[in-house]
């Protein structure tokens, strides 16, 4: 099983509530930073001015649908030790919508979601459809332990905005 951080629509991170203790007191961090001690736990919202809140984790098929947004959203070289695991699809904007560049979204889509062996190109299909003078419709389609996952995005090549559509597997929406 696949575990990781749940992050938004927009990338962000997505907090649990505030942690209380048997009592149900909300529990709070103090903050120790340049003091070189550590956080304690206080009950006390004027000791401690940061709410605990735990990270909430996404598992199995919608951690998957996860990665291949946050995928499809970065730009290189966005994350450091991963320098090449976005999709770069700004990189369209401006070009005009001929099959040469619903070709290279295409490959970048493939490149970013196949790097770090992430998926294997086996199990991907990727299809790059124009819609309008100016906007490209991408369909990728998963195939993983019998069940296929479809994920659609648009990109305006004129604008750069990006519209993505319900991801299905197995005849059930995760977004």
């Amino acid at each position: 099983m696949i575990y990781d951080l749940k992050l938004d629509a927009d990338g962000d991170l997505i907090l649990g509530d505030q942690a209380r203790d048997a009592d149900e007191t909300p529990l709070y961090y103090t903050r120790a930073m340049g003091t070189g001690e550590r956080p304690q736990l206080t009950t006390d919202p004027e000791i401690g001015s940061v709410p605990v809140r735990p990270l909430q984790i996404v598992s199995g098929e919608s951690s998957m649908l996860q990665l291949v947004r946050a995928r499809l959203m970065t730009e290189n070289p966005d994350w450091l030790l991963y320098p090449k695991v976005g999709a770069d699809l700004s990189d369209l904007i401006g070009k005009r919508n001929t099959p040469m560049t619903a070709e290279e979204g295409r490959s970048m889509i493939i490149r970013a979601l196949t790097y770090d062996a992430a998926f294997s190109e086996r199990e991907l299909t990727v299809e790059a459809i124009p819609v309008s003078r100016e906007t490209l419709l991408f369909d990728i389609k998963i195939l993983r332990r019998g069940n296929v996952y479809r994920y659609a995005l648009t990109l305006s090549l004129l604008l750069g905005i990006t519209h993505f559509y319900a991801f299905y597997g197995s005849g059930r929406s995760f977004y």
